[in-house]
């Protein structure tokens, strides 16, 4: 077999399809929810806490202030991925163990995240096409840490790299369409949000696009892991899928 645009494209449009409600609904509980209410938390910084914080504390804190909102999306790509495997290996589903998973595996996606954008970083600054490299090398590190029983986050980034091997060109070219169209509602969410200018609608405008976001990319990922695995391996989806086996 081998690695084909359409099949993931069939494949993940299949799973959307029939799973929209579910996959909807995870992520309002994992990401939008929460990343409504953190949204408000720089207006009580800035009444609150930073009146009181010298230009150095400043200084200090602002890099992290990010954190709560990417561990946010750890903890969901974590959760979309449990259910994912859940739903192909054809496993119960209960949503009480995979919040409960996914908790175990928001720090490790978390690092692994950070692995992705340090490295991708590092390769942009050497030359563009390194980077991009390095991006679709290391694209799949989270499926195969979840998908593989947490073997490790060096061998999860291995794998990727490995699996990877001969189909960066192809995984580049299958992550096109879906990414334009991520920027063209980022973009229609930029230009909502400036018109209207209100704290509310902003709060919800950028909570719904992330959520829209993160469904549509932990799915393609999701197949584009397990299309690499079918080809390479051999392994059918419903094998490769089978996380709680």
């Amino acid at each position: 077999m081998k690695f084909k645009i359409g099949t993931v494209y069939s494949r993940s449009y299949s799973f959307l399809s029939q799973n929209a409600g579910i996959l909807i609904g995870l992520t309002v509980l994992c990401l939008a929810v929460p990343s409504f209410l953190l949204s408000f938390v720089p207006f009580l910084q800035n009444a609150v806490i930073i009146p009181f914080l010298s230009s150095e504390a400043l200084t200090i804190a602002t890099p992290f202030s990010a954190v709560p909102e990417a561990l946010l999306g750890a903890f969901n790509l974590a959760v979309l991925t449990l259910f994912l495997s859940t739903r192909i290996s054809g496993a119960d589903f209960s949503l009480s163990h995979i919040l409960r998973q996914g908790f175990l595996y928001m720090l490790p996606v978390f690092i692994l995240s950070v692995i992705w954008t340090v490295m991708t970083s590092l390769g942009i600054m050497v030359m563009i096409i390194p980077g991009i490299i390095v991006a679709l090398g290391l694209s799949v590190a989270i499926q195969a840490y979840i998908c593989e029983a947490r073997k490790g986050l060096v061998i999860a980034v291995k794998r990727s790299w490995k699996l990877t091997e001969n189909y960066r060109v192809d995984i580049m070219f299958t992550l096109i369409p879906p990414l334009i169209g991520l920027i063209l509602l980022s973009s229609i969410e930029s230009a909502l949000v400036s018109y209207l200018d209100n704290t509310l609608i902003t709060a919800l405008a950028r909570a719904l696009t992330s959520s829209l976001g993160s469904i549509i990319l932990a799915v393609f990922f999701f197949f584009i892991y397990t299309t690499l695995r079918q080809v390479k391996e051999g392994h059918t989806p419903e094998v490769t899928a089978a996380v709680f086996d």
